[in-house]
């Protein structure tokens, strides 16, 4: 048995007839005609009962159907990954919100010293990209918060942070230089999506505090955060070295400090990769930075 009679085989059966499956493979039909035959002959089975022309799965058709389809999605998955490591390519996750902050830093430092290396990104929510790693869509993310309780995953924090509560000029905490958590129960506050990490903390953060805030929307780019903010109705959540550099913005410092990690992610297994390697210890090796073990905590 070989990969390309299982490729006949099973566009024969999707076509439902040799005809069809050769052209669509772009070979002969008696090439086709000649792989299925060798498959029943060396197992002794029938894979198609022909009737009038047509060809119906046999029960032994359709069990080596089902297998060899299994078999060929899970070599076109290693040939992807092959090619992958192949190149000298690095695929990264990052929320919109850090990549404002920690593009510059991060990514085209890294590249300026290592320009052989392509980084492709990736824009998602904290918990998409996370997962995505953990699926090995990805080999390495930054994220707000850590790994919690996933073992397969490295985790090493790139920046300790606090929120500001941001509105504009023209609300009427506008002139606030520090406010209480308190005083924003029942006020209408925009917020991140749900496939980030930031609106669940947040919940812990208002639970603790006995507030409800008023969510009027969810939004993941910053320009659309300070579109809604301009009319003074609102204000929003965000990391200070945001709040700090938007002129348009008053950033107002929280009497009930919110400190939040934003860390660099990994599956332990991608270490196999020169390049990863190189851009775990440049990122290592930057200001601040800190190593979780396991459980999530500081060393």
């Amino acid at each position: 048995m070989t990969l390309l009679q299982l490729k006949y085989f099973i566009t024969v059966c999707e076509c439902g007839n040799v005809t069809q499956a050769a052209e669509k493979l772009h070979v002969s039909q008696p090439s086709i005609s000649h792989a299925l035959r060798e498959l029943e002959i060396e197992y002794q089975i029938t894979l198609f009962q022909r009737v009038h022309k047509k060809m119906h799965l046999t029960e032994n058709g359709y069990f080596l159907w089902k297998k060899a389809d299994e078999i060929l999605q899970k070599c076109n998955e290693l040939e992807s990954e092959l090619g992958r490591m192949g190149k000298r390519e690095l695929h990264i996750g990052i929320p919109p919100m850090i990549g404002s902050i920690l593009f510059p830093r991060v990514f085209l430092n890294f590249y300026a010293q290592n320009p052989d290396i392509k980084v492709s990104i990736t824009e998602q929510g904290s918990l998409k990209i996370k997962e995505m790693v953990e699926k090995g869509d990805l080999e390495a993310a930054l994220i707000i918060g850590d790994v919690g309780e996933n073992t397969e995953l490295s985790c090493h924090r790139i920046l300790r942070t606090k929120l500001k509560f941001c509105v504009s000029s023209k609300h009427k905490f506008g002139t606030r230089k520090s406010i209480s958590l308190r005083e924003l129960d029942g006020e209408a506050v925009v917020g991140l999506k749900e496939d980030s990490f930031l609106p669940r903390y947040l919940e812990t953060v208002f639970a603790e505090y006995s507030i409800t805030p008023n969510i009027i929307l969810e939004a993941a780019q910053l320009s659309m955060i300070k579109a809604i903010l301009e009319n003074g109705d609102a204000g929003a959540f965000l990391f200070q070295e945001i709040a700090d550099r938007e002129n348009e913005l008053t950033g107002i410092m929280l009497d009930e400090p919110i400190g939040i990690d934003v860390c660099m992610i990994w599956r332990k297994d991608s270490m196999v990769k020169s390049e990863m390697k190189r851009f775990v210890n440049y990122v290592k090796r930057m200001p601040e930075s800190k190593d979780y073990d396991e459980s999530g905590d500081a060393i």
